[in-house]
């Protein structure tokens, strides 16, 4: 199916935006998935580049680009998570894909976004319809930069966002705007980080801000490794078995391709990202640690503060009243008294 991206419009499989809209969650799809594993089990592709009607290339080569992106991000090679690969003539070339998923738990989003660093897919509803992905804010991003320098848009990105509508009635670039779009070509594609890089003060002026853009707190990533090897020109008489048995070109073997996108392992790899302590967790694990340590418990704590206030103030006013009472006698007061006393008497 020929779909529309940065570079044009190519053809793509399994890519499942409506249409070429922003994804949201009323033209969502679900996207094929493969439950096995191997190259012979994952997707296979026969591709004919016809060189002989080949007028003026892109690239200095004879062969194909092929993009692997998220099936719901927009094709976007400067968006990151996207991966280019050439195809070359008289080639078999294998993309193995390895996968690595972060999940991230519903209680984050509690936390304000500074201290997370992330956002959910449920979030900012009203500019990306409940679909938000990076890929999509970078995107839009760019697209308000292109209007506000050059006054248009350029007709391979989507201009549907759905409070966008200064985008959607936008004018398309065209031979007008080339100076323009030529002079901040570099400027859109960088991202200015959200945190001063020591160094790199002066590049920070020819970027664009995104504020508003941060990564998913949950996302799969994908590890795309390539080899190739050279088809064998037997494979193309026509007397070759399997996905190439009968495929005869006008140029032989050196117009025909093959691709082979597969996943290698049937298990991958699962992060799970969560709170790890709430603040009472904080205070019931530092109230244990004390407590084993020191011996220290509530009762100990209140017993302090008993001693150090109540018992200390009723101490202070005991002294107070027995220093103001008469004072009594000694013992030794006493047995000299009655001495002279009893001495007193016999005389």
């Amino acid at each position: 199916m020929k779909r529309r991206t940065s570079e044009g419009y190519c053809c793509a499989f399994n890519y499942v935006r409506a249409k070429d809209v922003i994804l949201s969650a009323e033209n969502t799809q679900e996207p094929l998935r493969s439950y096995q594993t191997g190259t012979e089990n994952g997707l296979i592709v026969v591709l004919n580049s016809t060189a002989s009607d080949y007028f003026y290339s892109l690239r200095s080569m004879i062969g194909f680009v092929v993009g692997i992106h998220n099936a719901r991000n927009f094709p976007d090679s400067t968006n990151g998570n996207y991966h280019q690969f050439v195809v070359p003539q008289n080639t078999e070339t294998f993309l193995k894909l390895d996968v690595a998923t972060v999940k991230t738990d519903n209680e984050v989003a509690r936390y304000p976004l500074e201290k997370r660093g992330c956002l959910f897919h449920f979030e900012q509803n009203s500019k990306f319809g409940g679909r938000y992905s990076y890929a999509d804010c970078i995107l839009r991003c760019k697209i308000y930069n292109y209007l506000h320098l050059c006054s248009c848009v350029p007709y391979t990105l989507p201009t549907n966002f759905p409070d966008f509508d200064e985008v959607r009635n936008a004018t398309q670039c065209n031979l007008t705007h080339l100076k323009c779009l030529s002079r901040y070509s570099l400027t859109i594609l960088r991202q200015r980080p959200k945190k001063l890089i020591k160094g790199l003060e002066k590049e920070l002026g020819d970027s664009i801000d995104c504020p508003d853009c941060y990564p998913l707190c949950s996302l799969s990533r994908y590890l795309v490794q390539a080899s190739y090897s050279q088809i064998a020109t037997k494979e193309i008489t026509g007397d070759a078995w399997g996905i190439m048995k009968g495929v005869v070109t006008s140029n032989g073997s050196r117009d025909v391709s093959i691709l082979r996108v597969y996943y290698p392992l049937v298990a991958t790899l699962l992060y799970r990202c969560g709170v790890v302590y709430t603040w009472h967790e904080i205070i019931s694990y530092f109230g244990g640690l004390l407590s084993l340590c020191i011996g220290l418990s509530t009762i100990s704590v209140m017993e302090v503060i008993y001693f150090a206030t109540v018992r200390l103030y009723q101490n202070f006013v005991g002294e107070d009243k027995k220093n103001k009472m008469p004072k009594m006698p000694a013992y030794n007061d006493i047995e000299i008294m009655l001495v002279k006393e009893y001495a007193h008497h016999k005389k």
